[in-house]
């Protein structure tokens, strides 16, 4: 619970979840560089949307982004670093999975909802561990309500990730 604490507190409601369980498609090429450009969280780039803000208070190889108020977000978009991806998933009612290759990477993509359902969740999951042991995850949660008006920003910055170092 102290993982899921620490994800949905602190960077709100997390990275990139399909609009009402429909099964997000990644893109084959690289979305061009928005408007904010990218920001570098150890060996990753994102391009962050226009009009996001960044939470404050997080580790330098880490980042969360949220758009609304920091009290109650309209979606939260994060990448997190762990040992081990269970606390992260266990509070997600996963509706698909698929393994998904994300410029140049393997990943596994979960959909799926939370909190009976209002909130929709997209987890990629990136198994392969760094020197430290902590793999990546990037995270995008959101409103189901809301979920349409937000998804396509959210799916621009997921496919936007860039690693700096080789696999």
């Amino acid at each position: 619970m102290r993982m899921f604490g620490r994800i949905y507190g602190c960077l709100i409601a997390l990275l990139a979840v399909v609009a009402l369980g429909s099964a997000m498609a990644l893109a084959a090429e690289p979305p061009a560089k928005g408007p904010k450009g990218e920001e570098a969280r150890g060996d990753v780039k994102i391009t962050i949307p226009e009009g996001w803000q960044a939470v404050a208070k997080v580790a330098p190889d880490e980042g969360g982004w949220f758009r609304g108020s920091k009290d109650a977000p309209e979606a939260s978009l994060a990448l997190i670093r762990l040992k081990n991806f269970d606390e992260l998933v266990s509070p997600v009612n996963i509706t698909s999975q698929s393994d998904v290759k994300l410029n140049g990477r393997l990943a596994r993509l979960l959909v799926g909802t939370m909190d009976d359902g209002k909130r929709i969740v997209w987890l990629v999951l990136f198994e392969k561990p760094r020197g430290d042991g902590r793999m990546l995850a990037a995270v995008a949660v959101g409103p189901a309500a809301t979920w349409a008006k937000h998804a396509p920003a959210m799916q621009h910055a997921i496919n936007s990730l860039r690693f700096t170092q080789a696999p």
